[in-house]
């Protein structure tokens, strides 16, 4: 089951009674199941922190207004030999043993046997950008208390981090919210560090038109603690100068990678997972590859610019993939990542672009409408969602 580099072959039968068990219902995850959901023989069991899928591209635009139901999907029920459990925390993986122990959402700890699973539990990011509450009813709930703040405050909206999701925030509350100052602290690396001249130039173009955006290259860090109400004091490095507010967006990447239930596994510097860059397959602290774990998305040890949800959905349906030419038998193939440079940049409801092996093919008011066609794609019309359960509508959390 270690072969490398042949040819899947679909025609090929599949054992019975496979048990595969995805730790993670992200982008990555849900691919997983996607892939392997109607393959006889096999039962999948995805272990989910949260009752319901969240589309993060999305979040920047609701924050500043919008319905965030519309960004969730419930996961309910079970279709054919896919299934959810919902969790209160992993409690650990051993590859050796093919175990995993969890606690359940009534605190008890239970255990399940495995003769594949797939780690994609992804990296923390600071709330509100990812939901904190396990159920749909909380996360709305805190979504909809950061925009009474976004709506309702009259000192600047401090946005820090230069990448996508702090441009994009910052663009989408100036100008949805025109009377709403914005100020965003990009780091020392500027504005999208990493990306071509004339993508940083029309990023701080289109800022340099709205009246409402102070853009700071340099860091910023809170000098007082949160104290009587909800005003916070934030010093500019650089400048020294200092920022009264009420609403403050971390947006200076992913944070520490959810690994900590992890034991016998290589571990990169900040604690992703080390896998074999071909298979996919974990890299235990030994050295050695485990034939029967594999990761995918976030949670993987690789180069940063490589971990966007679109990255994450190729390595899902990869390791998926991987996984069916393992029970059959077949030798595994070595992954290639699609282009690190395509991707869209929204600037507010009517300007961004979008780029294309690092070239800007595409810019102006049809950018916005493009990134809602793809978000629109993805939760109604892609085929894996209807596998773990999704009806379409929001249950009641």
């Amino acid at each position: 089951m270690n072969k490398t580099d042949g040819n899947d072959s679909s025609s090929s039968s599949l054992e019975t009674g496979v048990k595969i068990v995805c730790i993670g219902g992200g982008f990555a995850g849900l691919d997983v199941l996607r892939t392997l959901r109607s393959q006889h023989g096999c039962s999948v069991t995805l272990l989910e922190k949260r009752s319901y899928h969240e589309y993060l591209p999305g979040i920047p635009e609701v924050l500043a207004e919008g319905d965030v139901e519309k960004l969730l999907v419930p996961f309910k029920g079970q279709r054919n030999t896919s299934r959810i459990e919902l969790v209160h925390d992993i409690l650990s993986l051993d590859p050796n043993q093919r175990v995993v122990k969890f606690k359940s959402t009534d605190k008890s700890e239970r255990s399940i046997t495995f003769d594949y699973a797939v780690i994609c539990t992804g990296c923390d990011y600071a709330s509100p950008i990812r939901g904190s509450s396990p159920i749909v009813s909380g996360r709305v709930s805190e979504v909809a208390s950061i925009q009474a703040v976004v709506s309702r405050t009259k000192l600047p909206i401090l946005v820090a981090g230069g990448g996508h999701v702090g441009v994009e925030l910052a663009a989408d509350i100036a100008s949805r919210r025109g009377g709403t100052q914005v100020v965003l602290a990009t780091g020392n690396g500027g504005v999208l560090p990493g990306h071509s001249e004339w993508q940083v130039k029309y990023v701080k173009d289109f800022f340099g038109r709205l009246t409402n955006v102070q853009v700071h290259e340099e860091r910023c860090e809170e000098i007082t603690p949160t104290g009587e109400g909800t005003v916070r004091e934030f010093k500019l490095l650089k400048s020294g100068s200092t920022i009264r507010t009420e609403c403050y967006f971390s947006c200076t990447g992913f944070g520490t990678p959810n690994t900590g239930f992890l034991a016998g596994v290589s571990l990169g510097a900040r604690g992703h997972v080390s896998t074999d860059s071909g298979t996919l397959q974990v890299k235990m602290s030994d050295g050695t590859l485990s034939p029967c774990v594999f990761a995918a998305g976030d949670v993987r040890n690789k180069e940063s610019g490589f971990r966007m949800a679109s990255f994450a959905h190729f390595e899902g349906e990869f390791v998926g993939r991987q996984i069916l030419r393992a029970i059959r038998g077949e030798r595994l193939r070595t992954f290639k990542p699609p282009p690190e440079r395509s991707f869209v940049v929204s600037l507010g409801p009517f300007d961004g672009f979008v780029s294309v092996l690092g070239r800007s093919v595409l810019w102006g008011r049809v950018v916005p409408w493009l990134k809602k066609v793809v978000e629109w794609g993805w939760l109604k019309v892609t085929p894996y969602l209807p596998a773990v359960g999704f009806d379409g509508k929001l249950a009641a959390s």
